[in-house]
C-alpha cells in the first residue's frame, strides 16, 4: 500500500499539534534550555550526529539496534555512522527551533544548510526520536526544502517556540 505525502504530512501535524502542548523550550541558536536528562541526551546526541560529526560519541547516544524510517537510511547504527563523514564535508549547519519532548518522545524542529544530502541547500525537518533506556532507539523525520515566498507570508519555522500555558498539561 502506498501512502500519500499528504497523509504523512497531516499525520505529522497532528503529531506536533498534540506535542505542542508539552514541554518546550526556547531555541537561541543552538544555545538550548534543556530541562530534563532525557532532553540532554536528546541534544547531546544531534550535536554529536549533526554538529561535531563523532561517530564515538554517537555510539554512546544511540543504541546498537537503532529503527531507522528515513527512506533513504538503512535501519542500524552503522549506517547512521557512515553518513556522519558525507554531511560533514557537505559543511552541514543546523539551527533548532522548537524541542519538545513527551514520554518516551522527543521531536525537534530544525532547518539546515548546506543539506543536500537531504534534498535541498536549506532544508526544514521535523525529527522524532524513540529514547528507550537513555538512548535513541528509533526515529521518524520530516524533511522539506525551505521555501522563501510562501502563500501564508509564514515561513515553516517561525512563530511561538515557548509553551507558556504549561499550567493547562501534563
Amino acid at each position: 500500500m502506498k501512502i500519500s505525502t499528504s497523509y504523512i504530512t497531516a499525520a505529522l501535524l497532528t503529531t506536533i499539534s498534540l506535542l505542542s502542548a508539552c514541554t518546550s523550550t526556547a531555541a537561541d541558536s543552538n544555545n538550548h534550555m534543556v530541562n530534563s536528562p532525557m532532553k540532554q541526551t536528546a541534544m547531546k546526541a544531534q550535536d554529536a550526529s549533526i554538529k561535531d560529526f563523532d561517530a564515538e560519541e554517537r555510539k554512546k547516544y544511540f543504541r546498537e539496534d537503532y529503527i531507522q524510517h528515513n527512506p533513504h537510511v538503512p535501519t542500524g547504527l552503522a549506517p547512521a555512522l557512515g553518513f556522519l563523514p558525507v554531511l560533514k564535508d557537505a559543511g552541514l549547519t543546523y539551527k533548532t527551533h522548537r524541542f519538545m519532548e513527551d514520554g518516551d518522545f522527543i521531536v525537534i524542529h530544525n532547518t539546515y544548510d548546506n543539506a543536500e544530502a537531504f534534498g535541498a541547500k536549506e532544508v526544514v525537518t521535523f525529527d522524532v526520536w524513540r529514547m528507550q533506556d537513555g538512548q535513541v532507539a528509533e526515529h521518524w523525520d520530516a524533511i522539506s526544502p525551505v521555501i522563501k515566498e510562501t502563500a501564508s507570508g509564514r515561513s515553516q519555522f517561525d512563530g511561538p517556540t515557548l509553551v507558556t500555558d504549561t499550567d493547562k498539561t501534563e
